[in-house]
């Protein structure tokens, strides 16, 4: 100590000796302390202490100025430094270290002050900027409460030990244009987001303590964690419309605002959920996409008991669903009054014992199937029967009469089938005109055959193609007339073949060469007694040809010139 203080000493003297002589009242004698003194009037900057010292050992640690001070017995409020303007201190260190200032603590950048420290009042602390525009107060109170007169933005986590955090009436915390939290009234906190477009409260209400107070929230809750009620807690809806508790691990009921209706759902063994209840659904159930044959987890239902669909006007239900055997499963109106039993059998065969009407398309990768009698209905349309083993019955909607079977189109470009009484027609799709039949052959009712072995020639057969009797034209009776094969000949026949028929013909054209014509049964003979003459002959002299008949096996012959 008696080094540094030497060495300021000397360094003083040195000062001092450039200092004019009306300025050097310091008194110094080496060795003699304390130091006291008088640097003088002066009219420019001339520093009462202006030291240097170079530093040079990185190794070594420095220090430029050192007052050590033996506080054997002392005052509170005694100081190590004390620097005054005008007899009045500006800052001060005390012997505990604290720092005073009158003024406040600044910050200085670039010769210009930026931040300072203040305290207006006892137990206040105040930082604002240069210009004192931007004003921030903390100020202690009472029960070690601390607060603040503005905003508090931080940049990390803000963590009190042992106090509260508290915030004027109309005060925010602001979360780093995340959003923003404040509280309107007593018990009611709202939460919004940073450009104040959404926002919710969260009220408080009921008994106080942990656990005996409810939470109203104004909007949805999405959370990405856990919602947690306290063991005797549980949620609730507004407006009376009841909550959900859980009274023991696994059950969790639900009643109604006046707890008068209640249903526990329980969760089972092997992830089965229960319900002691009925359960009626507003809208869909989904499972979660569960998938019995690869979770083996199932949605069950009591031997007695059924799924309800909705309601219908006045709160009547508007179907129900139950299983009242193994396999088989019915399905009830509202009422009750009609139902209808699906039943799954043998080869994996669903049976359906009464009609099915489809508002769709219907898929199905195995066979459908119609009861005996049943029909296949298109809603307003026709219906498809099958009265009986290998027969297929088309029919209007009302079973008495049936109009076109259409292949491809409904208009004249496509092809039909006609009913016309007891007849079939093949017409144009739209009814229009006949249509074309093109066959190899057609075989009648009575086994005849009628075919065109190639183009331009018509065949006529018997059902085994080996023969053919006659054609009759017109009706099968004596009224009509028939052309009848014998063997490698025909003839004219009555049309019920009991006679011959006649032929009338401007010309008749034979290939034969032995016989105009001949005869199957022998001709009347018509001699007489006259005395025949011939003297109109077409030429004179004897004929040139005298033409054979087959009269029955008996030749004549006509002379012909």
């Amino acid at each position: 100590m008696s080094r540094f203080l030497t060495g300021l000493f000397a360094a003083l003297a040195l000062l001092i000796s450039g200092v004019p002589a009306a300025a050097q009242s310091i008194g110094y004698s080496p060795n003699t302390l304390p130091l006291s003194g008088s640097c003088g009037v002066v009219t420019v900057s001339t520093p009462c202490l202006d030291l240097s010292q170079t530093w040079n050992n990185a190794g070594a640690p420095f220090t430029g100025l050192k007052l050590n001070v033996t506080d054997t017995a002392s005052a509170v409020g005694s100081l190590l430094m004390d620097l005054q303007v005008d007899g009045v201190s500006k800052f001060r260190v005390g012997k505990g270290g604290g720092l005073i200032s009158s003024a406040g603590v600044y910050h200085y950048l670039g010769g210009l002050s930026s931040t300072a420290i203040t305290t207006p009042s006892d137990g206040s602390v105040r930082i604002s900027n240069s210009a004192g525009t931007n004003i921030f107060d903390l100020t202690a109170s009472g029960s070690g409460l601390a607060t603040l007169s503005g905003g508090l933005t931080a940049a990390g986590g803000i963590t009190s030990t042992s106090g509260d955090f508290t915030a004027p009436s109309g005060g925010q915390l602001i979360f780093a244009n995340r959003g923003v939290m404040s509280s309107p009234a007593d018990a009611t906190f709202r939460l919004r987001n940073n450009a104040g477009t959404i926002t919710t409260d969260i009220t408080l209400s009921g008994a106080s303590g942990v656990g005996g107070s409810t939470a109203t929230f104004g909007g949805s809750i999405v959370s990405g964690g856990n919602v947690q009620a306290v063991s005797a807690g549980g949620f609730s809806w507004l407006g009376g419309k009841g909550g959900i508790t859980q009274a023991t691990d696994g059950v969790y009921t639900f009643a109604n605002n006046a707890g008068s209706n209640s249903v526990a759902l329980t969760v089972g063994a092997s992830n089965l959920l229960s319900l002691n209840g009925g359960l009626t659904l507003v809208g869909q159930l989904t499972p979660g996409g569960i998938s019995p044959a690869a979770t083996g987890t199932s949605i069950s239902i009591g031997n007695a008991g059924f799924l309800q669909f909705g309601s219908g006007s006045g709160g009547a239900a508007r179907g129900f669903l139950d299983a009242p055997s193994d396999g088989s499963f019915r399905l009830h109106n509202g009422g009750d009054t009609n139902s209808v039993t699906l039943t799954v059998g043998a080869s994996n065969l669903l049976t359906l014992n009464g009609g099915l009407t489809i508002g769709g398309t219907f898929l199905g990768a195995g066979n459908v199937r119609a009861g005996a009698g049943s029909y296949f209905y298109f809603n307003g349309g026709s219906q498809i029967g099958s009265p009986a083993d290998g027969n297929v019955l088309l029919q209007n909607s009302g079973g008495s009469t049936f109009g076109l079977l259409q292949f491809g189109g409904t208009t004249s470009s496509f092809p039909a089938l006609k009913r016309v009484t007891n007849t079939v027609q093949a017409r144009l799709a739209d009814d229009s005109g006949f249509a074309t039949i093109v066959a190899a052959k057609f075989t009648l009712g009575s086994g005849t055959i009628i075919a065109s072995p190639s183009n331009g020639i018509t065949q006529l057969t018997n059902a085994a193609e080996t023969d053919f009797t006659r054609l009759i034209l017109g009706t099968n009776d004596t009224s009509g007339i028939a052309i009848k094969k014998n063997g490698t000949s025909f003839s004219f026949v009555l049309g019920d073949d009991t006679g011959d028929a006649a032929i009338t013909s401007s010309k008749v054209t034979t290939s034969a060469t032995d016989f105009l014509h001949n005869t199957s049964a022998a001709l009347a003979n018509g001699a007489a007694a006259q005395v025949a003459t011939m003297t109109n002959g077409p030429t004179a002299g004897n004929p040139t040809k005298w033409i054979a008949i087959n009269d029955n096996g008996t030749t004549r012959y006509i002379p012909a010139w």
